[in-house]
């Protein structure tokens, strides 16, 4: 807590919702007007933003709720209710909240439509604190604030008027021993600069300088559409609530335009106010007991609330040991994670070597295959070229089976011219045989033998030898070979069947010699 002492002058912004008195708080705050740390937030009903703060406003509605009133009700409140006991709390907290949020700044504002109706409080306050307060009033035709309220709130138009010129009548009463000034909202949007410098002069106070800056800035600020619904646009209720309501902002553009006291007029009207009040005492008494007994409900379930909420206070501290807990595990597997990280790099490391060596030994596989190629291709061209060789002896053998074919008709004309010789050999033989049979060969037969031995088989052996080279020349070698055999086996199995052996002999002997 700051216990420096609270600046002398504070603007307190009054006026009814829906007025423009957020608008007119903006540009003052613009103008250096210190506003306090803990604003409200814009929201979608007012984007500009409320510049309510949002440590004092609550105080107001717990105050007008212990009143058994609200923000949306007319009438007005209890009679001295500022010399309730029970207000003392909320003015002790409203004091703090000041003393903390404004120690030390020269000129500082408060806007919160509430203020219209809680100003005695606020008195009180400035008081205590040595604060001088000085009141803007912000005027916007009823109608506007009333059309507003019923798009922003479902709020009727006749609750909009009532609630409008409630507002303005307690802002006029009780800001009368203020120093004062009264702004229209339309004249702020068409002329801010000259309204803010005739409202400096009539408070008495110093803004800051209107520089280049700031007026751009608050020409930013104020644009067309913070106005919603023109007068001229709307029409004209005829009804005990809109005669009050135009009689008011007739009085406030007289004070505001000629220089005319309203307070005659508000009086006045404040009577017939309050006629209209007791003619809606009943109700009003009836729709205020409701109104209490929902704030007890309300302060039970707040009760409950709040035992619900020390149950998730604790329910959250235990979820935040877990959480704690769950962040140990979450650092731990945070660096097994990192570990993770640097192997996978390791090891995508070693599959980049990896891939390099796979792509060198694609290369070597290519050159290989490229290898291979040329090598089939020269194998190809060696088989084409034995093929051609194989055909070539092909050749070359068929012209050697030809020229032996030619051989072999040469030799069956020299067998022919053979056999011809042997049969003449034969006959001869006959003859020889026969002239051996003689009895003069008989006789000399021994000598003859004796001489003749020597030439006989050299003849039998010349006459073999010449078969032998002839059968050798013509490749018939192996066949008269064949025949000799079958031959000789011929004669062995007929002289085994036959019991002359002599005629079998013989026929082998001459066979023989033909062969």
């Amino acid at each position: 807590m700051d216990n420096g002492q609270v600046g002398d002058t504070a603007i307190l912004v009054l006026g009814s919702h829906r007025s423009g008195t957020s608008a007119t708080t903006g540009v003052l705050y613009r103008l250096g007007v210190e506003l306090g740390s803990n604003l409200m937030p814009a929201m979608k009903d007012n984007p500009k933003g409320f510049y309510e703060h949002f440590g004092i406003a609550p105080i107001h509605n717990e105050l007008i709720a212990m009143l058994d009133s609200d923000w949306s009700d007319p009438c007005s409140l209890p009679q001295d209710w500022d010399r309730d006991p029970r207000i003392a709390p909320f003015r002790e907290r409203i004091i703090q909240t000041v003393q903390e949020e404004f120690a030390n700044k020269p000129l500082w504002g408060l806007k919160d439509p509430r203020v219209c109706r809680l100003l005695p409080l606020w008195h009180q306050i400035f008081s205590e604190v040595q604060v001088t307060g000085k009141a803007l009033i912000v005027i916007r035709p009823p109608i506007e604030v009333a059309l507003s309220l019923l798009k922003r709130d479902k709020m009727s138009i006749e609750q909009g008027l009532m609630l409008w010129s409630s507002h303005v009548l307690d802002a006029e009463l009780h800001s009368r021993r203020m120093t004062r000034s009264a702004i229209f909202y339309q004249d702020l949007l068409q002329d801010w600069i000259s309204e803010m410098r005739r409202v400096r002069d009539e408070l008495g106070v110093e803004f800051a300088a209107f520089s280049p800056e700031i007026t751009d800035e608050v020409s930013n600020f104020l644009d067309g559409d913070l106005r919603h619904y023109r007068d001229p646009a709307v029409p004209r209720l005829y009804a005990p609530q809109s005669v009050l309501a135009d009689r008011i902002y007739d009085a406030m553009v007289a004070w505001r335009r000629d220089g005319i006291s309203p307070t005659s007029a508000c009086d006045e009207i404040r009577e017939q106010f309050s006629y209209i009040e007791r003619g809606a005492a009943p109700i009003t008494a009836y729709m205020r007991s409701r109104a209490g007994e929902a704030r007890r409900r309300a302060e039970n379930e707040l009760k409950d609330a709040e035992t619900r909420a020390e149950q998730f206070e604790s329910l959250v501290r235990r979820l935040e040991a877990e959480i704690r807990q769950a962040g140990m595990q979450a650092e731990h597997a945070e660096e097994a994670i990192s570990h993770a990280y640097k192997t996978i790099a390791g090891e995508q490391a070693r599959a980049e070597a990896l891939e390099g060596q796979l792509i060198g030994r694609d290369q070597e596989i290519r050159k290989i295959l490229e290898r291979e190629a040329i090598s089939a291709a020269e194998r190809q061209r060696e088989h084409e070229e034995r093929q051609q060789e194989h055909a070539d002896a092909v050749h070359r053998i068929a012209q050697v089976a030809e020229r032996i074919a030619r051989e072999e008709t040469k030799s069956a004309v020299l067998l022919a011219g053979l056999s011809n010789a042997e049969v003449r050999i034969s006959q001869f033989q006959h003859e020889r045989t026969r002239f051996l049979s003689s009895t003069s060969w008989r006789i000399t037969a021994p000598l003859r033998k004796i001489g003749n031995m020597t030439p006989s088989v050299f003849k039998r052996s010349l006459r073999g030898s010449v078969k032998l080279v002839w059968w050798s020349l013509t490749f018939q070698l192996p066949k008269k070979l064949r025949q000799r055999r079958a031959i000789q086996l011929k004669v062995q199995t007929d002289h085994l069947m036959q019991p002359s052996g002599v005629s079998v002999v013989k026929n082998e002997t001459e066979t023989m010699e033909k062969i």
